[in-house]
């Protein structure tokens, strides 16, 4: 063999020990719709983490289908996480797998937090009970996170919950490595003066909003004992959410909260522009007379360049309300389209950088933006199919029976969402200050979010008074995304972007075709074994080309 043919084997040798050891961390993706392709967000994220991470998969095991499903997609997607970052540890456990009975185990992995699916098995005509966790426990050595692999609403099959977990294991995994981190948790407070949504119905939220932020309630009328201490108490807060009020503001209230924004506060309002007596309406006469619900704010709104309408926006797009027909025993509960609760797409931007699904809208205005320097985003519309009711005026529930015509509801979109951010001048500017005590100042940064519904953030109850997931419509058993737009708003006015929520992967995911998968899984081995060899018979001719070519 002369020079120049060692030389090439040597280089070609060298190249495959090179390629080979660089592929050891590297993945390719070759899934029909890249569901193993991480956001830039996910992977920019996981290159920064430092620290080592353990994470333990509760699915090992003897699986049912689906979930061995469910368990492979995980182990996919935390090899991925691996391939970018090696400070990963991951363990798939059989929960059942060691000398504690059945139901001391059960027991324990419940005290913990995990609730279990229950699988009836049919298989050999034999009916048995299976018991799966399909739960996760992230670990930093300091702390933890439970992760639920699945994503279910009531009424959801096994199969759909895994399909949503599935399309949201990125999310759920990369959110839950962020909330290990719970040294320095910013501070939310709800303002629960001026008869606001009750604790209980807006407990959903709050639930939620406690896995990442400090939750805090604040009484604003407790200024009438001590002005300066309650101002001073409520700038602790990056964010203020005042939901639902029913009440008047007073100078000095409006004072305290602008004050509180020109010095670098954020504020959220959930505002009923029009009162509705939803008890009267639903629960006894059928109709009900709406009125202006007058909070005294046209004043603050109109320094922030927004304008709330008292008017009622009718939308074509609408979720039912339920409607019971016929009297005795041959009384029917039927859906009928409810045109006071609109349902629309919110508006991609800084907030909503993705699809999260639908918002529901009850009872909700319009709102108007003025020209200013201030920076406006628009968050949410109706649809341009709606038209607008003014008030005083009934709303009659006997009208969700009438058929619609599309041709009265020809109204242009409105706005029912707005951010309005930047340097906004305090409305006190050229005013007498109410409170001497406090050092006035005359402008600064702050963000507002307006949303006209008082009860866009406040989830149902059952008939124990237990709550529902905020979202979720249990006279229609329909499930809307309110409670992810309300995070990501939280998150925003926060300036934590990095907590912002993305909408899931839609993923195309067979679950039940058992012949097809066994038989895609043996094509796939079978290219696994021989694509190896394939490599080297490649090399092989290259490298006797090559000598033939230099001799």
């Amino acid at each position: 063999m002369n020079n120049n043919s060692k030389i090439l084997k040597y280089i070609l040798i060298g190249f495959f020990i090179l390629l080979t050891s660089s592929l050891s961390n590297y993945r390719i993706d070759l899934t029909e719709n890249k569901r193993f392709t991480l956001n830039n967000s996910s992977i920019l994220f996981l290159k920064k983490l430092n620290k080592q991470i353990t994470i333990d998969i509760f699915l090992s095991g003897k699986l049912p289908h689906s979930y061995r499903k469910l368990s492979n997609e995980t182990r996919e997607l935390l090899k991925t996480f691996k391939s970018i970052n090696n400070n990963f540890k991951i363990n798939f456990i059989n929960p059942f797998k060691n000398e504690m009975s059945r139901k001391n185990i059960i027991d324990e992995m419940i005290s913990y937090g995990m609730r279990p699916d229950y699988i009836t098995d049919t298989n050999n005509q034999n009916i048995n009970q299976k018991t799966i966790f399909p739960w996760a426990i992230i670990n930093d050595n300091n702390s933890s996170v439970l992760i639920p692999l699945t994503e279910s609403t009531l009424g959801d099959s096994n199969e759909i919950s895994i399909i949503n977990g599935i399309q949201q294991l990125e999310y759920k995994f990369i959110d839950g490595i962020k909330r290990l981190d719970t040294k320095q948790r910013k501070k939310v407070a709800f303002i629960t003066s001026h008869n606001t949504s009750s604790n209980l119905k807006v407990y959903d939220w709050i639930k939620n909003l406690q896995l990442y932020y400090e939750i805090s309630v604040f009484d604003l009328k407790k200024h009438k004992r001590n002005p300066k201490k309650t101002f001073d108490n409520l700038t602790t807060f990056p964010l203020i959410i005042i939901s639902n009020p029913k009440e008047k503001f007073s100078n000095t209230e409006k004072f305290l909260i602008d004050q509180y924004q020109v010095n670098g506060g954020s504020v959220l309002w959930l505002i009923d522009a029009v009162n509705i007596n939803k008890e009267i309406l639903f629960n006894n006469q059928g109709e009900f007379l709406a009125v202006k619900n007058d909070l005294d704010l046209d004043d603050y709104f109109f320094n922030y360049s927004l304008k709330i309408n008292y008017q009622l926006i009718k939308d074509i797009y609408c979720s039912p309300i339920v409607i019971a027909d016929g009297t005795d025993s041959n009384t029917k509960y039927l859906p009928f389209p409810w045109v006071y609760y609109p349902i629309t797409k919110p508006v991609k931007s800084k907030i909503n950088k993705s699809n999260i699904g639908s918002l529901w809208f009850r009872f909700v205005s319009p709102i108007d933006t003025l020209s200013s320097s201030v920076f406006k985003t628009h968050l949410a519309f109706s649809s341009k199919f709606n038209q607008i009711q003014n008030i005083p005026s009934f709303v009659d529930i006997k009208t969700a029976i009438n058929p619609l015509n599309p041709k009265n509801y020809n109204h242009k979109s409105s706005s029912i969402a707005v951010l309005s951010e930047g340097n906004h001048k305090s409305l006190y500017k050229n005013r007498i200050s109410p409170i001497p005590d406090i050092e006035k100042k005359d402008a600064g940064f702050s963000k507002l979010i307006l949303i006209s519904d008082g009860q866009f953030a406040e989830n149902q109850t059952d008939y124990k008074n237990n709550a529902h997931e905020l979202g979720y419509d249990k006279w229609t058993n329909n499930f809307y995304s309110n409670k992810k737009f309300l995070m990501n708003i939280v998150h925003y006015l926060t300036n934590s972007n990095d907590l912002l929520i993305t909408g899931s992967k839609k993923i195309k995911i067979g679950l039940f075709d058992v012949a097809k998968v066994n038989k895609r899984s043996l094509a796939e081995t079978i290219l696994f074994l021989i694509s190896p060899f394939l490599f080297l018979l490649i090399l092989f001719i290259l490298s006797n080309k090559a000598r033939k070519y230099f001799s």
